[in-house]
């Protein structure tokens, strides 16, 4: 199946029809479309009998459309589920055609039921991007480099939180890891109360590092895409660390931070929530109890050590 950008470039914007199309994929059928001001689209024949059209902050779906293509010079009619890009946005266009490219990999092997959901997540992971910030970019470029990291990536990824709220970042059998962040030189974190209780039955974990801003550093997106490639096989986990960096970073600019990724690696520490000094049981109707904790009191531990007291957590252990 040809690459969504590649198969854009090789487009004119049409001069009298709606799109100029070429063809992506043959089951189900998909066409990379460019709108006659040179706007990514996306064509797809679907067996939806909805005539339904959204359109939201520059994006369009639309089911049953009706569109006016130029098809290797001859125009016609195809009846389609549309989902273009209609504003002028340079970010929001490099944004939809990155996820355009996940989507073409889900529609591969979705079945016809599912295509209609697939397109309208394009949508809705675009509509409403993350308001980034330095502390969430720090937090989620630890999270991507302890998965990117993984002995089993795959695994990793699968085990990895499903939103913001999720008591712990990896949940994996009768094992869990919460994955910490400083941007400064303590390694000082924050923890709710319930991390520091794990469930009966259940071993928890920290991954501790420091995090330092650097101009010649790795962006957080560029460890995203690594981590993309090593989860290529399954387009859904694909997608699933698009919509978490979506939620965080928001849509792509310029001027985003940089980090030492060699600094954050040679600081990587693990430690046994046991091990760790907390508040573990709070007054009688108290709850949602947060506190800081300075992790330099505790001993960490070996991959080793942290694999022979939950073997079943070694596939997101660093190989």
């Amino acid at each position: 199946m040809a690459t969504l950008l590649r198969s854009l470039k090789t487009l004119n914007p049409p001069k009298s029809a709606t799109f100029s199309i070429t063809l992506l994929n043959k089951d189900p059928v998909v066409y990379a479309a460019l709108d006659h001001l040179g706007r990514p689209a996306l064509l797809v024949e679907a067996n939806d009998a909805r005539s339904r059209e959204v359109v939201r902050r520059g994006l369009r779906l639309q089911h049953q459309a009706s569109c006016h293509v130029d098809w290797n010079g001859k125009e016609e009619q195809l009846n389609v589920s549309l989902v273009a890009c209609e504003s002028d946005d340079a970010s929001l266009q490099e944004a939809f055609v990155s996820v355009g490219e996940i989507v073409l990999q889900r529609l591969k092997s979705a079945a016809q039921a599912d295509v209609v959901s697939i397109l309208e997540e394009l949508i809705e992971l675009l509509e409403r991007p993350g308001e980034p910030s330095r502390e969430g970019a720090i937090g989620l470029f630890a999270e991507l480099l302890v998965l990117s990291l993984a002995n089993d990536p795959i695994v990793a990824v699968r085990a990895w939180r499903v939103g913001a709220s999720d008591r712990f970042d990896l949940a994996l059998g009768t094992a869990r890891i919460e994955i910490k962040a400083s941007g400064t030189r303590e390694r000082r974190h924050r923890f709710s109360m319930e991390q520091c209780v794990p469930d009966p039955g259940t071993k928890a974990f920290v991954a501790s590092t420091l995090v330092h801003e650097t101009s010649n550093g790795t962006s957080v997106r560029e460890l995203a895409e690594r981590l993309q490639v090593l989860v290529k096989a399954d387009a859904e986990l694909v997608m699933k660390v698009q919509r978490t960096l979506f939620a965080v970073m928001g849509l792509p600019r310029s001027g985003e931070p940089k980090f030492d990724e060699a600094h954050a690696l040679t600081k990587l520490s693990w430690y046994d929530v046991e091990d760790i000094p907390a508040i573990r049981s709070a007054p009688q109707h108290v709850d949602q109890v947060r506190y800081r904790i300075d992790l330099e009191v505790a001993g960490s531990l070996t991959i080793d050590e942290v694999s022979s007291r939950a073997p079943c957590i070694e596939p997101c252990l660093p190989h």
